[in-house]
């Protein structure tokens, strides 16, 4: 009798390990399941967005333009201090060669580019070659002042239809505070 009675204990004992070891073996799969074989999550893409409007943003500002030893930032902000009607107070930014003529909005002569025409070109063409480098295909760039006024038209490609992440640089000119935007998407 005693033998049957430690024969059932030894039994129950091996069961009770077997269901152990069952649960840990579902456990496992669940973690490997959800954690290990989860794509990255969206987390890391936004993180990965925000700095690189950021990064994009600081080195676009700090851009030597090949205009009169001028950076980005100086033919945005000489911009946004003369109105689209005051360009002969404007930087003007001779073709390569030439001597320049900026007193209308140049382009048509293409004998020189005012400040704004110089920037939006630049700023195009950077930010074509680098986001787009990094598998960003749409963002919208915008300069807006204190009042409003935009003195260059937002610069966009393609359209945000997810989530966005936005950088922002502010600098101080005679008309008041200018802010910059780049979002990308």
């Amino acid at each position: 009798m005693k033998q049957t009675r430690n024969s059932k204990k030894s039994q129950m004992e091996i069961m009770g390990l077997a269901v152990i070891v069952i649960l840990l073996t579902l456990g496992s799969l669940f973690v490997i399941q959800f954690v290990v074989l989860n794509p990255p999550q969206e987390i890391k893409k936004t993180f990965t967005q925000t700095q690189t409007a950021a990064n994009t943003l600081t080195a676009l500002l700090r851009t030597s333009t090949g205009c009169k030893e001028t950076t980005v930032m100086d033919l945005l902000q000489n911009c946004a201090e003369h109105s689209a009607d005051d360009i002969s107070n404007r930087i003007c930014c001779p073709e390569t060669g030439t001597t320049p003529d900026c007193d209308t909005d140049a382009d048509s002569a293409n004998d020189g580019y005012s400040s704004c025409t110089k920037a939006s070109t630049l700023i195009t063409s950077i930010l074509e070659r680098s986001l787009k480098g990094y598998g960003i295909q749409n963002y919208e760039f915008r300069v807006i002042n204190s009042r409003y006024y935009q003195p260059l038209d937002p610069l966009r490609s393609g359209e945000c239809l997810t989530s966005k992440e936005s950088k922002q640089a502010y600098f101080q000119t005679a008309t008041g505070i200018v802010t910059i935007y780049l979002d990308v998407c």
